[in-house]
């Protein structure tokens, strides 16, 4: 449960990192979500005292809902996000919104990086620390994805305030599902692999994002939160 702490605990603190940049562009953010951004801090302080990993999940819920409402704030109302829980199941399985689409495509990317990464380090794909094991599922690759899933919503906010995506980069299919086009998909990967090429300071060295990611040691990449944090609020800070 202790890996599975330390995996949730680099997201909140990369996802706290996302949300300073962003409300240095959006300062009203602070105020008309307060709620969120103190519900927030809040979460993040009660993982450290979590004792099954039931409760790690809930906690790593409740910090994913104020992220995304805080995150929907900032975003071109025309583009109707209101969040990534919706559906039946109340899981972004489906996009119903051009940026829900962007997000999923992004996240599909970071999956692969890191289905590579466990599988070059010859751990079993299908054994998790915090996601559960289920038919047609990848436990430890969703695990993985949790610390670094920031890169892909950088990548994606981004993209969305430099006007990359058009109408015509995406599709409505018969059942109401956004989704990218071939066009709008090369662009997507374009700007996300442009994040995972961002350097960033690891073991002495300067390495890329993506590199990190795929090329060390699992354990390696529970990086200290101290550096963690210093590391993504960097980057953030050079754009």
């Amino acid at each position: 449960m202790e890996i599975g702490k330390k995996f949730i605990d680099a997201k909140i603190r990369a996802s706290i990192a996302v949300l300073d940049w962003v409300a240095q562009r959006h300062p009203d953010v602070r105020e008309t979500k307060k709620g969120c951004f103190w519900e927030l801090d809040e979460y993040k302080d009660k993982l450290l005292d979590a004792d099954t990993i039931t409760k790690v999940r809930d906690i790593e819920g409740m910090v994913a809902r104020n992220y995304w409402l805080i995150l929907a704030e900032t975003f071109d109302k025309r583009l109707e996000f209101e969040g990534r829980l919706f559906g039946k199941t109340g899981r972004p399985m489906a996009a119903v919104d051009p940026i829900n689409a962007l997000f999923n495509y992004g996240y599909s990317l970071l999956e692969s990086h890191c289905i590579r990464a466990i599988n070059a380090n010859g751990l079993d794909l299908y054994i998790g620390f915090v996601h559960e094991m289920a038919p047609g599922k990848s436990p430890l690759a969703y695990d993985l994805q949790e610390p670094f899933r920031w890169m892909v919503d950088v990548a994606v906010i981004r993209s969305l305030e430099q006007n990359i995506f058009t109408k015509k980069d995406f599709v409505r299919t018969d059942n109401y599902v956004v989704r990218l086009r071939s066009e709008g998909a090369q662009k997507l990967v374009g700007v996300v692999h442009e994040q995972l090429t961002t350097k960033v300071k690891f073991r002495g060295k300067n390495w890329e994002w993506g590199n990190v990611l795929t090329r060390r040691r699992l354990n390696s990449l529970i990086i200290c939160r101290a550096r963690r944090k210093t590391s993504i609020s960097l980057i953030l800070c050079q754009h």
